[in-house]
């Protein structure tokens, strides 16, 4: 994930919100935590019982909380 994002477009500078699935695999989690340091200005969350169907309800919850801090 990480090379796909750019410096150049200014990508690292926007906010972003980070999830991953509590029960994904390490690989994952490794990945995820990869796009979370490369943003200067992120959220971090474990959604927890979920693997990488975003129609988890707690993803789905997890998501909301996202869409709340944009308000």
């Amino acid at each position: 994930m990480r090379w796909d994002i750019s410096y150049r477009e200014g990508n690292a500078t926007i906010p972003a919100d980070i999830l991953v699935g509590g029960t994904e695999d390490a690989q994952m989690h490794r990945r995820s935590e990869a796009v979370r340091d490369f943003y200067d200005q992120s959220t971090y969350t474990v959604v927890p019982e979920a693997e990488h169907e975003l129609w988890h309800p707690n993803y789905l919850a997890a998501i909301g909380e996202c869409l709340q801090r944009l308000r």
